[in-house]
């Protein structure tokens, strides 16, 4: 009697409800930002799920947020779904499938975060957010670095005035050669280039920091089982939900970095006299650091960058300024900025390109 009545409670279920990988999806998966074409068995991380995604745990806010996580494939795609509120941020999603991967963004050129990466390698890199769409980068060990073709990867990224909305991905087994059968998967809400991440999914082993362009570790990941019998072709008619699991990456160590600020000769001084303005760092403890100098105006604007990347060996204390550690009052361009007040900007990393701490000061221009 109850496997009658379980027979015939199948049968009545929505399709939508119970729906498996397939041979062709293309009928109803629709690469377009609106996530409701998929079914409850696609969605593999969510609140219901043995690892759940809470949708408040963001450390930056419910605005900067991923809710859920949906995976589904047929013979020619693999389709990704990463709910998510966005409200001044966007989203990363990364993708592992072979060797030759990257362990961390600090040096991923317009994909670069100061984001590390546990035990994952990931080969494909997704950014998106509601303004620029999303971009897609393969880097493997048969490819170097680089966007992928448009016909390996179709994506979409809408979200609403709240911010609510969803970054959605098919992407090509061409591009995605998941040799032993198994792809594993990662997102995090981020911002800018130097930023770190507001929420991973899965979540971390340790706590996200608050701050911004704090490095973030996200060492755990998805793992899903696309071709269990190696036969070459993804497998068809199976749960991504029952294939997918959540695989711990190795604990990430706490790190704590010097606390470091910047102090200046002069808070005022006149360039069209010939006057300019000499900063150091001052740091709480003995540090390598590489740091990065840059003046902005008091709207936010750029007007020039003094360096990049540049070594400093901190003490604690004082430390004198080095020969770059100096600005003229003049923009990129060579020529004296407008009368008013500038803001000197340092940010440093403790590897180039890292992110781990910012400081900043005014200065007047007098003219």
């Amino acid at each position: 009697m109850m496997r009658w009545l379980l027979a015939v409670a199948l049968l009545v279920l929505p399709a939508a409800s119970r729906s498996t990988t397939a041979a062709d999806l293309s009928s109803r998966i629709h690469i377009d930002g609106d996530v409701s074409d998929y079914a409850a068995n696609e969605w593999v991380l969510d609140s219901t799920s043995a690892r759940p995604e809470r949708a408040d745990d963001s450390r930056w806010g419910i605005n900067n947020d991923i809710r859920r996580i949906a995976v589904t494939w047929d013979a020619n795609w693999l389709y990704i779904a990463v709910e998510c509120n966005t409200y001044d941020t966007g989203v990363m999603a990364w993708l592992q499938y072979g060797a030759g991967g990257l362990g961390g963004l600090e040096a991923a050129g317009e994909f670069r975060r100061n984001i590390a990466l546990g035990d994952l390698r990931p080969n494909v890199f997704a950014w998106g957010d509601g303004a620029g769409g999303v971009e897609v980068a393969r880097v493997d060990a048969g490819a170097a670095f680089g966007r992928v073709a448009d016909d390996q990867a179709r994506t979409a990224f809408a979200r609403d005035a709240a911010g609510a909305g969803a970054m959605e991905l098919a992407l090509s087994w061409e591009l995605v050669l998941a040799s032993d059968g198994v792809v594993q998967l990662l997102a995090a809400i981020t911002g800018r280039p130097e930023a770190g991440a507001g929420d991973g999914a899965p979540d971390p082993s340790a706590t996200l920091p608050a701050t911004r362009t704090a490095r973030a570790v996200l060492d755990n990941a998805l793992e899903l089982i696309v071709d269990a019998d190696l036969d070459g072709s993804p497998d068809t008619g199976v749960s991504p939900q029952a294939v997918t699991t959540v695989v711990p990456g190795t604990t990430p160590v706490v790190r704590s970095f010097p606390d470091v600020s910047v102090r200046t000769d002069l808070r005022s001084f006149a360039p069209d006299l010939g006057e300019e303005v000499r900063f150091a760092l001052d740091a709480d403890a003995d540090a390598r650091v590489f740091a990065s100098a840059s003046v902005y105006g008091i709207d936010g604007r750029r007007v020039r960058v003094l360096y990049q990347d540049e070594v400093r060996d901190l003490v604690a204390g004082a430390n004198p300024p080095a020969s770059e550690d100096v600005w003229d009052g003049r923009d990129d361009s060579g020529r004296v900025v407008p009368g008013g007040v500038y803001v000197l900007n340092v940010m440093w990393g403790e590897s180039i390109g890292g992110r781990d701490g910012g400081t900043r000061v005014s200065v007047v221009v007098v003219r």
